[in-house]
Formats: structure tokens, sequence, C-alpha cells
């Protein structure tokens, strides 16, 4: 039998464990922990009773029914028709195909919601400027703030500069490296600021090939100013190499006079750097 995830169980302090990543994957696919542990149990044993997941698991056996229910209904798992009781888990790729076209369908409605409100709102004061387009935003979560940020550089762009930390140079360049070289090649201009140490002395020196850069030791702000129109802070908990993860809090804004005093101050540091 194909094994789909590690999975060593240690009776004698009574410890699970399970592929951390896997189960990253399967709660981001909607999943809750012991619903996806379930899950990878009947991919890695294939079909099971309750009490055999229960033994695997160490999951109370009235707990595992009620696991199974709710994998039923999300259709992660089906109920074979004999007895006693057996469950199957869909395979990964039957899975794969269902969430995508689950999306597909819901980007669809998102979409033709958002088209009738545009409608709505052409025809409202908006049309006439009686209400004002700049916004302050709070973000939270590190994959919100690097959409955002992505979003930010969707427009043509003529000076982009950075303030970041030592690991959000290694976050930056593996997330964002591509983009930013691809901008570069087409004339946008980087400047990043940045501690350079070295443990990152080699991403800098890639970044270098597209960006001026500059050594900020004491660096205290985290933030990316685009062309004097738009900036975004950013806090990171943790500030680790993850680029998914992380509780990362962050502002954006486009307000006019906030955006002119965080350039100024920004590129008189630049220039004493």
């Amino acid at each position: 039998m194909r094994n789909y995830f590690s999975i060593r169980t240690n009776r004698d302090n009574g410890e699970r464990v399970f592929d951390e990543k896997t189960l990253f994957y399967l709660r981001e696919s909607g999943l809750k922990e012991e619903e996806a542990e379930v899950y990878l149990t009947l991919l890695n044993y294939g079909p099971s009773s309750a009490k055999e997941i229960s033994y695997v698991t160490e999951i109370e056996r009235t707990n595992v029914y009620q696991i199974l229910n709710k994998l039923i209904e999300k259709g992660f798992v089906v109920q074979l028709p004999i007895k006693p009781k057996r469950f199957k888990a869909m395979k990964p790729s039957t899975m794969a195909k269902k969430l995508i076209k689950r999306e597909e369908e819901k980007i669809k409605r998102i979409e033709e919601v958002f088209k009738d409100l545009s409608k709505l709102i052409n025809t409202s004061n908006v049309k006439n400027g009686l209400l004002d387009n700049q916004e302050i935003w709070e973000l939270r979560g590190r994959r919100n703030i690097y959409e955002k940020m992505d979003e930010m550089v969707s427009d043509p762009i003529e000076l982009l500069y950075i303030l970041t930390s030592e690991n959000g140079v290694h976050r930056m360049y593996m997330r964002h490296g591509k983009l930013y070289k691809k901008l570069a090649s087409r004339g946008t201009r980087f400047r990043l600021m940045a501690p350079v140490t070295e443990r990152n002395i080699k991403t800098i020196k890639e970044l270098e090939k597209f960006m001026e850069i500059k050594n900020f030791k004491n660096n205290p702000a985290k933030l990316m100013l685009v062309d004097r129109r738009e900036v975004i802070f950013f806090a990171f908990n943790p500030d680790d190499l993850n680029i998914d993860v992380g509780n990362d809090v962050g502002f954006w804004t486009n307000y006019r006079v906030f955006v002119e005093t965080i350039a100024c101050l920004v590129e008189n540091t630049w220039n004493f750097i």
C-alpha cells in the first residue's frame, strides 16, 4: 500500500506524529487538524472502521464518528455500504479536482457580485466625487500582506523603496524576486534598505543585480513605498524565513498627506546612510 504521509505513534508517551507539511496543506484546504489526521489515516491504511481509526490516531471513538461525518459532508471521505461500517478516503487527485472546481465556482460568484456592486457604485454619489478615495487599511496575516504588496506593483512604477529586516531580505527574494526583476527590466528603480549580514549576503548579491541597496543595520521601520502614491507598513510575527505563514500585521494607505510625509522621511534616510 502506498504511504501518502509519514505517521509515527509513540504509545509510551501517547504522542502521535503526522507530517506537519502535509497537515498544513490539508488545513489550507479547509480541514481542521483532527479531520486532516483522520483523512490521512484512511489514505495511509485504506478503508477502516472508526475503531481502527481511533486506535491509530488516539482520538476517542465517539469523536471519530463526528469527524467522519464532517469529512463526508466535505467530500473527503465516503462510507462503504458494508457491515461493520468502514470508511474510505477519496484520492488526493480526485479531491484536488473537486476543490479546484469549488474555488472556480466561488471565484465566478465573487466576480458576479462585484460586477453588480460596481454597477451600483457607478450610479451612486461616488461618481460625482462626493466620496474620497483616500483610505487606510489594516492587514493581518503574512499572506494577505504579500498579496497587497503584489497589488501595489500591478501598475507602472518609477521608484520603489523597501525597508526590511535581515530575514525579510530572504523572504522578499523568495516571494517577489522574479516579479521585481521583471519590473526592473521594464524601468522600475528599486532601493532597498536592510541589514547586510553574513547570513543574507548571497541573497543581497543577487538583488544587487537589479536593485540599489544600502546597509541599514538598526532599521526600526519595515515598509514599502511606491512612487509617493501609497505605502505599506508591516511588523513580522515571527521574523522567520516562512513566506506563507505568519501573524504579521500591516497598515496600507494612499492618504496623500501621510504618504508624502513618509516619502520625505524615507528619501532623507536613503541619502543619509
